[in-house]
């Protein structure tokens, strides 16, 4: 066996659609590896079991996939193959954890975007030096593991950005890195960053300077904003929210708006660069005059606060909403996002801290003033489109594309009174060409009747799956044996789209768990990336969620809210499931693209995904967008021979009551069979030919009232109009 770990961005990405049953050897067999090969600890994490971790408390575990599943935590990781074989044996779909700190000689820098980690982590290399090229790994959440050696001093750990600033934490000694190929509670798999796991990179030493950061840090106070030192110079961006928090101070020691404006002025002359206009600042004094009390009360301070905070945070309130959902949603230039509120608390917690205040306690006045917040920014509308229609919208990095009613985009400035939730993170140029992705189309249905046209169709639903109407109820399922091209195109489906709206999960888990449904908000596209072989397809939810329909989402520690699904389930199938329902509703959804090419030794190239996914996402945005006005013009799909013969081909399959009509019965209108005989005979005609999934006798006569034959009573129960059995 190689010793070389194959999991790269591509090479991980090609695994994830591997059968399910192969999962838990593929996660021992790593395991084993990055302790045989390169000495490093590991310990058994619990997995994730449909969305859910796979400890005791699932679906309520606050570290789904995230800590460990053994008696010992961190002190059982070890670097002993046959111990690392016992442990995978006893837990098998177990994630795996590497044991930073002396016990695997690494310290690991865990960057999380979502608390401004990339911002920290540019400052921070600003001041001490850019950090080496190192080992380094995705996390399913969207950050980034930076591995490096332990230093000859220790490191202590640091959750809470105390040594290194917000969203920058160090896990050394007595901490665990949770590694690829494990699977995040998001669905998505942790991955190494391209050129960059064990076997392609040396772990490289932390720089001196960042070292002495990380050893001599003292216990730092919270990050807060303090007053502007003498003579510093405040830049073109910082200006109003400096004016404005100054302004603020000094009206709480009852300032007039003649004071404010010479106070104002005279700082504005000195240390703003460039100084702001006369006008600008007069109308900060004045506004804040206006709106800021000059009282004692409770009250009176948390509403001057509410003002501040929304001032100084979010643009006068323009830029924060409290939804339906009963969370905060902020406009951060391009989108509106959730707000978590922690972050919220965050920005009001910094704004009292930059202002003298009276005797009233930190914590009761963040309350109050979040509980303001809320009152004033609830929503009694729909802006955000929640249930209502949404506009034809494809919000890109350089504008919002509004696609007229013949399908033609227009680019305009991003609006945050646009209220777009959706964002793509792709440039718009009319000009741009994707030759690579053009040619890589053809290759993967180069085996299919009509290439060419097999192209186009993926071109319309890659334009149809970026906007967010829904007129076209849909269900794509992809099949094919591994290694055609399958994979590659929901990846670049996900890079299109970006991850926050894309959901990578088991279609089963929408139908298990009552919170599942609430993940769709937001989300375009929903993929099942290994349907089970011989698996029943959910088909109740999979009509529910493949079309404009509300439903109701439970958060788990939230009340229920209303929205209107907008995700277009996708499945990716080696093999036919089963299915159930053959009702009009259903078939007419289903449609079933063919991939027939199999990519074998130098027809493949692992670095093709990244080749594309670097260089032409604004030309696949530009196919994409001739795709869908082909779709507006048509006015919807019309798939070609080969989708169409292989749904067809898909449905004998994957519900054989049709083929047991044709080769057993007699089609007669003025004939009837019992139920019973009916029944008796399918199930003996469905174990001849192979059939392990047989249905039961109540979907059998739904799916023959499908077909239009009646289920009547008579005097021997049950009967079938217009069929008799052949002889």
């Amino acid at each position: 066996m190689s010793s070389k770990i194959q999991f790269t961005e591509n090479a991980a990405s090609a695994g994830v659609t591997r059968r399910r049953n192969r999962v838990s050897k593929r996660l021992r067999t790593v395991a084993r590896q990055y302790a045989a090969s390169h000495s490093l600890a590991v310990v058994p994490m619990h997995g994730l079991v449909s969305g859910r971790c796979a400890c005791h408390l699932a679906e309520k575990c606050p570290q789904a996939g995230k800590h460990p599943a053994s008696s010992n935590g961190v002190k059982d990781a070890t670097s002993d193959t046959e111990l690392v074989k016992c442990a995978w044996r006893t837990n098998r779909r177990a994630n795996v954890g590497i044991a930073t700190g002396k016990a695997s000689g690494i310290v690991v820098l865990d960057i999380d975007p979502r608390n401004d980690g990339d911002a920290t982590l540019l400052e921070l290399e600003k001041a001490l030096g850019k950090l080496p090229d190192t080992v380094t790994a995705n996390t399913g959440g969207g950050g980034r593991h930076f591995v490096f050696k332990y230093p000859s001093v220790a490191v202590r750990n640091d959750s809470a950005g105390k040594v290194l600033g917000k969203g920058v934490d160090i896990l050394s000694d007595g901490k665990i890195m949770v590694a690829p190929p494990s699977r995040h509670a998001s669905g998505r798999r942790y991955e190494w960053a391209a050129g960059k796991s064990f076997d392609h990179i040396n772990v490289a030493e932390l720089p001196v300077a960042w070292i002495e950061k990380m050893v001599n840090a003292k216990p730092a106070q919270m990050d807060l904003p303090q007053p502007p030192t003498e003579n510093v110079k405040i830049k073109d961006g910082a200006r109003n929210t400096t004016l404005t928090a100054m302004g603020g101070g000094l009206r709480h020691y009852g300032a007039t708006a003649e004071v404010l404006e010479a106070a104002l002025s005279a700082f504005n002359a000195k240390q703003c660069e460039p100084p702001l206009d006369h006008a600008d600042v007069q109308k900060i004094a004045y506004g804040i005059a206006k709106r800021y009390q000059v009282g004692s009360t409770a009250g009176d301070a948390a509403e001057n606060m509410m003002r501040l905070v929304l001032d100084r945070h979010f643009a006068g309130g323009e830029h924060l909403l409290f939804g339906k959902d009963q969370r905060f949603w902020y406009y951060g230039g391009k989108f509106w996002e959730p707000a978590d509120r922690e972050w919220v608390r965050g920005r009001i917690l910094e704004t009292i801290a930059s202002i003298p205040r009276g005797k009233q306690q930190t914590s009761s006045l963040v309350s109050q003033t979040e509980t303001l917040l809320k009152t004033k920014l609830a929503l009694r509308e729909d802006p955000l489109a929640f249930q209502s229609s949404p506009p034809c919208v494809i919000n890109c990095s350089n504008g919002e594309l509004w696609i007229d009613d013949a399908g033609k985009p227009g680019l305009r400035p991003h609006n945050p009174r646009s209220y777009l939730r959706q964002y793509i993170d792709v440039v718009y140029n009319p000009k741009a060409k994707c030759p690579l992705y053009k040619k890589a189309l053809l290759e993967i249905f180069s085996e299919s009747e009509n290439p060419a046209r097999m192209r186009q169709y993926w071109d319309e639903l890659a334009g149809y799956l970026m906007q967010p109407r829904r007129d076209y109820p849909m269900i794509p399922i992809l099949l094919g044996s591994g290694s055609n091209g399958k994979t590659l195109l929901t990846r670049l489906l996900t890079a299109l789209l970006g991850q926050n709206q894309v959901l990578t999960r088991d279609v089963e888990s929408l139908a298990d768990s009552r919170f599942a449904m609430g993940d769709l908000l937001g989300k375009l596209l929903f993929i099942d990336d290994d349907v089970k072989a011989g698996a029943r397809l959910p088909d109740g939810v999979l009509k529910t969620i493949s079309e404009e329909k509300p439903v109701t989402g439970e958060p788990k520690y939230g009340k229920p809210f209303s929205f209107v699904v907008r995700s277009v389930p996708v499945l990716l199938c080696n093999n036919v499931p089963t299915l159930a329902d053959l009702s009009y509703g259903m078939l007419r959804r289903l449609v079933v693209i063919p991939f027939d090419r199999r990519f074998k030794g130098k027809d493949r190239d692992p670095q093709l995904l990244m080749k594309i996914t670097e260089g032409e996402m604004s030309g696949i945005l530009n196919r994409s967008l001739r795709g869908y006005a082909r779709l507006v013009k048509r006015k919807g799909f019309k798939p070609p021979k080969p989708i169409r013969k292989a749904t067809a081909n898909w449905l004998n399959q994957a519900n054989p009551i049709p083929a047991f009509v044709e080769e057993m019965c007699i089609k007669d209108a003025d004939k009837y069979v019992w139920m019973k005989d009916l029944y008796e005979t399918y199930k003996e005609w469905a174990e001849k030919a192979g059939y392990t999934m047989k249905q039961n006798q109540q979907s059998f006569r739904r799916n023959l009232e499908h077909l239009n034959y009646k289920a009547q009573r008579g005097n021997k129960g049950q009967k079938i109009s217009g069929l008799d059995l052949k002889k």
